[in-house]
């Protein structure tokens, strides 16, 4: 497949520079109609004669990225039950990373996107493909869970791989070409570790028997009374979240919620992002806690793997208030680059014993353990940021071994793990 090389007009260089500016987590969409101008290097008068505002730039950006992923959604065709996405598709995102950063952002803030990107694609001619519909009243309704589990596994895989592979690519690292990229990664999803891995490496599945599944849901279990009392900040953070976006954190406005003054604040913490770092770090030192001392439980990877991604599952459901956070810190930290600070963090035991880097599973670079296992760590996030409360309870339970059995054996993998 190739993509045009045909010389851009005014028009799409100045689009082009409205997304790169998502790229960067400090940035968004915080930027000027003159500040796009002198990235594309033309006036700041010139840039008007295409948009007569920023708000009209967006909604040229959202109906430009519209057209593009209409274009290759179309080529999409379900396997059986299984929807798997095309390695065009895949190659387009990955020739095109700011609009996975475009994307992402909007996902975290607009509440309404996911529903509005449903509607779109409809109006568009696209079907569900995601195993969701928009009902009469305008909300979105999962009809099939299972089909939307696979399709936010597929989603969530596919852009964090993407930006793993920008991030080594500004590292000076060697990858391989976008096409074979999407290839390799198209084979993953379908087959998962099972089919990506030897039998001989550490990584390749371990079958676990129906009564050691209780045993490991046991020792990931956790006793909420073991847990420290919750952050009164952190709990006041997520408020903050939930009421007034993303955007809308401020030390005055996680004052308020405290009912303390924000000089209060300061007597503990020089800035913002000092007190904001300094009380999320603290309550995932409990989950980290946690998680090392159930996985001594391990008696091998997969269950390593499993009673990791599932301490993270039961922390959240103990305590929700970590779920606007997460958001939160996937679009400042994780979304934006969710690796590039994955060489500073330790490892343990199971991590330590796989080779450096690993070869297989193969996406066409080098790659480290502790990237493999950060891409892992973050599907129990997905579930709550993007899931809960939109499926039917009694199915979410059920969305978490479905997650992990597409790990280890694909999406189109019909056998009980």
């Amino acid at each position: 497949m190739t993509f045009s090389t045909e010389k851009k007009s005014t028009k799409e260089r100045i689009l082009d520079a409205a997304f790169s500016f998502f790229g960067d987590a400090s940035r968004y969409a915080i930027f000027t109609l003159n500040e796009v101008a002198e990235k594309v290097g033309i006036s700041k008068t010139a840039i008007y004669r295409h948009f007569k505002n920023k708000e009209d730039l967006f909604l040229e950006m959202e109906n430009f990225f519209m057209d593009r992923l209409v274009e290759y959604l179309s080529k999409f065709k379900p396997d059986g039950e299984n929807i798997v996405p095309f390695a065009e598709v895949i190659q387009f995102f990955t020739e095109n990373p700011d609009y996975v950063n475009w994307l992402m952002t909007n996902y975290s803030f607009r509440r309404d996107f996911e529903r509005e990107l449903a509607q779109n694609l409809a109006d568009r001619g696209v079907s569900s493909f995601s195993g969701y519909d928009i009902d009469e009243d305008g909300s979105v309704i999962v009809k099939k869970p299972e089909e939307f589990i696979r399709s936010e596994y597929c989603g969530t895989s596919i852009f964090l791989f993407i930006k793993l592979r920008r991030h080594l690519i500004d590292l000076g690292e060697k990858v391989t070409s976008a096409d074979d990229f999407a290839k390799k990664m198209v084979s993953f999803l379908l087959f998962g570790l099972e089919k990506s891995v030897k039998k001989t490496d550490l990584l390749y599945p371990s079958k676990i028997r129906e009564e050691r599944f209780a045993e490991l849901d046991k020792i990931s279990d956790i006793n909420e009374e073991v847990l420290l009392t919750e952050d009164k900040i952190f709990k006041a953070l997520a408020r903050v979240i939930e009421k007034h976006s993303i955007y809308g954190v401020t030390v005055e406005k996680i004052a308020s919620e405290l009912n303390m003054a924000k000089s209060s604040l300061y007597e503990y913490f020089d800035n913002k992002n000092e007190m904001i770092r300094n009380v999320i770090e603290r309550q995932f030192s409990v989950l980290e806690m946690l998680i090392s001392e159930n996985i001594t439980e391990a008696r091998n990877f997969t269950e390593y793997m499993y009673i990791s991604m599932r301490t993270e599952f039961c922390f959240f459901k103990i305590r929700p208030s970590i779920i606007p956070v997460c958001t939160w810190l996937m679009v400042n930290n994780g979304m934006s680059d969710p690796f590039k600070t994955k060489e500073d963090k330790s490892t343990n035991a199971w991590i330590e014993r796989l080779p450096r880097p690993l070869k297989a599973p193969d996406f066409g670079f080098d790659l480290d353990p502790s990237y493999f296992m950060s891409w892992a760590s973050i599907l129990p996030v997905i579930l709550f940021t993007d899931c809960y409360g939109k499926i039917p309870a009694e199915d979410f339970e059920k969305s978490f071994y479905q997650i992990f059995k597409m790990v280890q054996y694909g999406t189109c993998d019909h056998e009980q793990i």
